[in-house]
């Protein structure tokens, strides 16, 4: 055996004797916004900041797939974010995506995992009481109190109506036209 040969032996043996941290599933989500850079935000022109938001703003990520073992891009989260005209709407809603996403990643939310990817069906009141949990981190003070008074109304209602304790996909549309009938 040749002397380079046993001393590459030698080194691979000690390379793989550390113990290696294991490759992280995904990667920090990152906000994309025209492709200028948003703390430069005030010393761009009014040209070059309408210019950057003329295009798409989005959330993007990517995941390890268990099958191949690559980080894959993941399909670019945009949640209506575009239809806003400033930087400051555009980044508040963007800043809490971004957020949001990072704490379901880290919870271990894996989007190639079919089971993860079958909601559970919820009941009526676990569905209202699972979008205001949602809708709370979305809206200022004053909208969130008007917008859970309207909610719990239509829940009391349901609730006379007998869903309550049903599940939400049984709430028809018929129901909820019927309830606007009422209110009008």
């Amino acid at each position: 055996m040749s002397k380079i040969l046993s001393i590459l032996q030698i080194v691979n043996e000690t390379v793989n004797d550390f113990n290696l941290k294991p490759k992280r599933n995904f990667t920090e989500p990152k906000i994309y916004t025209g492709g200028i850079e948003i703390s430069k935000w005030s010393k761009y022109s009014k040209a070059e900041q309408q210019e950057a938001l003329d295009k798409n703003w989005f959330v993007y990520f990517s995941f390890r797939n268990s099958k191949t073992g690559f980080l894959e891009k993941q399909p670019f989260i945009k949640g209506g974010v575009n239809r806003y005209k400033t930087k400051e709407e555009r980044m508040e809603i963007l800043e809490t995506y971004r957020r949001n996403l990072l704490r379901i990643l880290k919870e271990g939310y894996n989007p190639y995992d079919e089971k993860g990817t079958q909601n559970e069906i919820k009941s009526v009141k676990e569905a209202f009481a699972f979008a205001l949990d949602i809708k709370k981190n979305m809206m200022t003070e004053n909208s969130f109190i008007r917008f859970k008074s309207r909610i719990k109304r239509f829940e009391k209602y349901l609730e006379e109506k007998g869903y309550l304790f049903r599940f939400i996909t049984s709430v028809e549309k018929s129901t909820v036209v019927n309830r606007q009938q009422k209110v009008d």
